[in-house]
């Protein structure tokens, strides 16, 4: 009987040494299950904190991107309207170049005209004087040609100093634009 009953208190101890071990076991079974789902929390935690921060990252480059797209197209407007004025200046200086050569053209006529327009008056003076009135209305009908061509000459004279008024002040209102 006896050896019954340590046999029944061995068992009794191996099982209760089994169930410590199974609850052993089982307690760290749990600890790691618990480990694991804190570390998987904080790995969903860090990703969903990554995707944030990703999309923050792309949406601070597309607003940049936008604005440099936004800057070169100011800066090509800038660099066409340069070149627009650029050009109008360049158009201002080869007509004020022009109407000066015309301008100096016209002057020398004006001036030739002149002193056939002297030359004639004497001339009429001196068939009044003389009484030849043949070639005193001759000399009418020339007085005549030459004050109408005078007064056309005068007419482009007037016209070129006009397109070169204007001109300088395209120029003038070119430059102060590119200064600014």
């Amino acid at each position: 009987m006896q050896y019954i009953i340590i046999g029944f208190l061995l068992y009794a101890l191996l099982r209760l040494i089994r169930n410590i071990r199974e609850a052993d076991r089982e307690a760290r079974r749990d600890a790691e299950s618990r480990r694991q789902a804190e570390e998987n929390a904080q790995i969903r935690a860090e990703f969903r904190r990554q995707q944030t921060e990703s999309k923050r990252i792309v949406t601070e480059q597309i607003r940049q991107a936008k604005e440099l797209a936004k800057h070169e197209e100011q800066l090509a407007k800038h660099e066409k309207r340069i070149a627009d004025l650029e050009f109008r200046m360049n158009q201002a200086e080869v007509t004020i170049m022009n109407e000066q050569t015309r301008l100096d053209h016209y002057t020398a006529k004006l001036s030739a005209l002149d002193k056939e327009l002297s030359k004639i008056n004497l001339d009429l003076e001196y068939y009044r004087l003389a009484h030849e009135v043949d070639n005193e209305n001759r000399a009418l009908t020339t007085k005549g040609r030459i004050e109408d061509k005078i007064f056309s000459l005068e007419e482009k004279v007037r016209a070129s100093e006009m397109r070169i008024a204007k001109a300088q002040h395209t120029k003038e209102m070119v430059e102060k634009e590119l200064c600014a």
